[in-house]
């Protein structure tokens, strides 16, 4: 699957050469039953867009739409810098996971992160666990195939010149929004409000940034959504099992009243039926 990262490697050689910056977020949102979408965000900044003349004609995303992104393509922001949306939907925590790990190349960023759900009677549970890394510098930034046929970082010398590095030229995060309230994490918990106004659902939005050195950081976090508090689910499964037991209730009334109907209708079958049999026998019976 193609990858929203390829298009980083001449731009992180030009904005570390030109003193720009360029940021990735990588952000995971979870629905309560486990569906979702993964969502990559490239920003670079008015330097960047003004050193790299013709950048937005140059970024291309057919490649990532064929594999199932959708975009809009790259906007020009507030500020005069350029960002690209990528957002590929999921149906289950297995296929997020299968989506974060095609975001990675050989050296990261995302190394075996995974994606679960476990449903209880009274609970529901998400975790997100692995580590994020960048390994070999710019290297993590470029394909294989690229190194290859330079033989090393494109402009390595020209950026050791510069005294320039990756870490203050690109910024990599994680982020993480899932139900319920988060009972641990490695990473940094949004204090904010992050409870869904339409429905009252609880939710937590947990983000970690990672260290462009090769030092690996744990991403972790676990998130309960309970299903016996208030709100809509919780209404909906009473007001389904009252309705439930109602069905029931009245399901066994009807039956009992047709039971008692049909023995009314043999009883005053049988007692005809005795007394014709009688007048006939006495003769005064009429056919």
């Amino acid at each position: 699957m193609p990858r929203p990262t390829r298009c980083l490697p001449a731009l992180v050689c030009l904005l570390v050469l030109t003193a720009c910056r360029i940021d990735v977020t990588v952000g995971v949102t979870v629905a309560e039953n486990g569906s979702g979408e993964v969502t990559v965000t490239i920003v670079a900044d008015p330097e960047l867009v003004a050193a790299a003349s013709g950048l937005a004609d140059d970024v291309r995303t057919d490649d990532l739409v064929a594999a199932g992104w959708q975009t809009d393509g790259a906007a020009t922001t507030a500020d005069g810098g350029l960002s690209l949306v990528l957002v590929h939907p999921f149906d289950t925590p297995e296929q997020a996971t299968a989506l974060l790990s095609s975001l990675n190349g050989p050296a990261g960023p995302l190394q075996a992160i995974l994606v679960e759900r476990e449903a209880a009677l009274s609970e529901i549970t998400f975790t997100v666990s692995g580590s994020g890394r960048v390994d070999g510098g710019l290297d993590a930034f470029a394909d294989a195939e690229l190194l290859g046929a330079v033989g090393g970082t494109p402009y390595a010398a020209q950026i050791a010149a510069a005294a320039g590095s990756p870490a203050d030229a690109v910024g990599v995060r994680v982020v993480v929004d899932l139900p319920g309230d988060v009972s641990a994490t490695s990473g940094t918990l949004d204090e904010g409000d992050t409870s869904d106004e339409t429905d009252g659902e609880d939710r937590a939005v947990v983000a970690w940034d990672l260290a462009l050195d090769g030092s690996a950081t744990a991403i972790d976090a676990t998130s309960v959504h309970s299903l016996e508090r208030g709100g809509q689910w919780s209404i909906l499964a009473n007001g389904l099992f009252v309705t439930l037991v109602a069905w029931v209730l009245g399901s066994l009334v009807l039956i009992v009243l047709v039971i008692r109907s049909q023995r009314r209708r043999h009883r005053a079958t049988d007692r005809f039926d005795r007394f014709d049999r009688f007048d006939r026998f006495e003769g005064t019976g009429r056919l």
